[in-house]
C-alpha cells in the first residue's frame, strides 16, 4: 500500500501545489455536509461507500481523516496552498466543532514555548503538536516533510530538559570560541558586560529584563570589534548556568535564556541550538 505525501486536494506539479478538482470537490462537500449536520462518521461512510479514492488503492475512510481535513487552514489558502474552502464556511465548521466537542483548553507557556522554538531538521519548518480527547498528543513536521516522525510529549520534553540540566552539571560544554581575542572594549559595552554579570548572580532573575540586557550587551560588543552571536553570548550564558539549579521541567525563566531552537531529526533524537548559536544534542553534547 503506498503513502500520501501530499495535502489531500492538491498535488505538485513543477514544484508548485496546484488543486485536484475532483479532490478539492469532496473537501468542498465535507465541509457543506458537516455544517449541514451530518458527523464526521457519516460523511467518512459516505466517502467510503462511493468509493472515493485517498491515495492510491485506498478507498476506505474514518472520522479521523474526515476531522483533519475539517481542521486544516490551509484549504484557506496561503502562500503555499490556493485556496479550496471560503472562509466562512470554515468558521463554521470551526464552530460546530466547538460546541459539540466544548472549546480547547489554552496551551499552556510550556507547550507555546514549543510550538514556537522546534523545527524539523530535514526541511527546516515549524513542529505541529496535535492533542485529542482519549490519545496520545503527536508532534510532527507541519509541511508535508517525506521523513514524517512521531514523538510525544514526554519524549520530546524530557530529552530537552535533560539537555539543559547536562549544561547546567558542566557548563564547560559551553565551548564556542571567540573570533576576537585580544578586543578592548568601550565604556558602554564594559557597563553592559558588568550589569549583565550582576542581573545573572542575583536570586529571582526575571526574564525580560536579563533578555533586553543581554540583547544590549551584544549589541555594544558590535559596535566595538563587530563579534560574532557565539563569542558574545557564550561567556554570559556560561555564567547563567552557573547559578541555574538543575530542572525538574519546564522553566519559564531559563528556557528562553539558554534555547534559540530544538531540532527533531530523522531519527526523532532532538539537537539543541543555543542562543550562543553552538548545537549540541539531548546529552549536552556539541554536534
Amino acid at each position: 500500500m503506498g503513502m500520501r505525501w501530499t495535502l489531500y486536494g492538491y498535488e505538485v506539479v513543477n514544484d508548485t501545489y496546484r488543486i485536484v478538482p475532483v479532490e478539492a470537490s469532496n473537501v468542498r462537500k465535507m465541509f457543506k455536509e458537516y455544517v449541514s449536520g451530518s458527523t464526521l462518521k457519516v460523511i467518512a461512510d459516505g466517502l467510503t461507500a462511493k468509493g472515493v479514492v485517498y491515495y492510491e488503492d485506498k478507498r476506505t475512510w474514518n472520522k479521523n481523516m474526515v476531522s483533519r481535513i475539517l481542521e486544516n487552514e490551509n484549504y484557506l489558502g496561503n502562500e503555499k496552498y490556493p485556496a479550496i474552502i471560503d472562509k466562512n464556511v470554515f468558521d463554521a465548521a470551526m464552530a460546530k466543532r466547538n460546541i459539540l466537542g466544548g472549546k480547547r483548553e489554552a496551551d499552556s507557556d510550556e507547550i507555546k514555548f514549543y510550538k514556537t522554538h522546534t523545527f524539523c531538521a530535514q526541511c527546516g519548518k515549524p513542529y505541529r503538536r496535535v492533542s485529542k480527547f482519549g490519545t496520545r498528543e503527536k508532534w510532527f513536521c507541519s509541511n508535508d516533510c517525506k521523513y514524517i516522525h512521531y514523538i510525544d510529549d514526554k519524549w520530546l520534553f524530557g530529552a530537552v530538559v535533560n539537555a539543559i540540566n547536562t549544561l547546567i552539571r558542566n557548563n564547560d560544554l559551553i565551548v564556542f570560541e571567540s573570533k576576537s581575542s585580544d578586543v578592548e572594549f568601550d565604556v558602554q559595552a564594559i557597563r553592559k558586560i558588568n550589569e549583565v554579570k550582576h542581573m545573572i548572580s542575583q536570586n529571582g532573575i526575571q526574564f525580560a529584563p536579563v533578555k533586553q540586557t543581554l540583547f544590549d550587551c551584544v549589541s555594544a560588543k558590535f559596535d566595538c570589534c563587530g563579534l560574532d552571536k557565539g563569542s558574545s553570548f557564550s561567556e554570559p550564558l556560561k555564567e547563567y548556568l552557573l547559578e541555574c539549579e538543575e530542572l525538574q521541567g519546564f522553566d519559564t525563566d531559563v528556557f528562553p535564556l539558554i534555547i534559540e531552537k530544538i531540532i527533531v531529526n530523522r531519527d526523532s533524537s532532538i539537537n539543541i541550538e543555543l542562543v550562543n548559536g553552538q548545537i549540541v544534542n539531548s546529552n549536552g553534547k556539541e554536534c
